[in-house]
Order: C-alpha cells, then structure tokens, then sequence
C-alpha cells in the first residue's frame, strides 16, 4: 500500500517549480540583454583585438591577462582569424 503526499507538499512542491521556472525565464532575458549590450555596443572592446584571449568585451581585457596591459605580454599569440590570406600561408603548421 502506497502512500500519497500530503497535499500540502505537492502545491509547495508546485509552488517551488513555478518559482524556478520563472527565475530561469528572467535569467535567460538578463543573458539575453548581456548579450545584445556587449555585442551591439558602440563602445570600443579593450586590449589587443589581434589577440587569441582578447574577450572583444567592453568589460574584460583577456582571459589570460584581464589586468593588462597588452604590450609585452608573454601569453600573447596572434588569432589566426585576425590573420590576413597572405599571413596564413606562411604560418607555421
């Protein structure tokens, strides 16, 4: 014989799963948001863009180095998508 849950904790239980679903409705638009302000921003991106861990963000240098500066970094390597036709073929492999 199996026992049903009270009905109190099955609308706590109801009550906490639409509690959550609107915190990850609300956390999805703040991404969102993020998002659209980061990249549409007219705001120039700090650091170096040449640079494989540049963050192309307003907000963060780097991954590597978030402080900066960029100039004589020891972690820097240049983006290969940065790189032009003529400077990709004399890579190294």
């Amino acid at each position: 014989m199996s026992k049903d849950p009270p009905l109190d904790t099955i609308a706590l239980r109801s009550l906490r799963e639409r509690a959550y679903q609107r915190f990850l409705q609300e956390w999805r638009r703040q991404v969102l948001l993020m998002r659209h302000h980061v990249w549409e921003s007219p705001t120039p991106s700090l650091g170096d863009p040449s640079c494989l861990f540049n963050a192309h963000t307003s907000f963060l240098r780097c991954a590597v180095n978030p402080s900066g500066p960029c100039q004589g970094c020891p972690d820097y390597q240049r983006d290969p998508s940065s790189m032009s036709g003529e400077e990709q073929s004399f890579r190294d492999p």
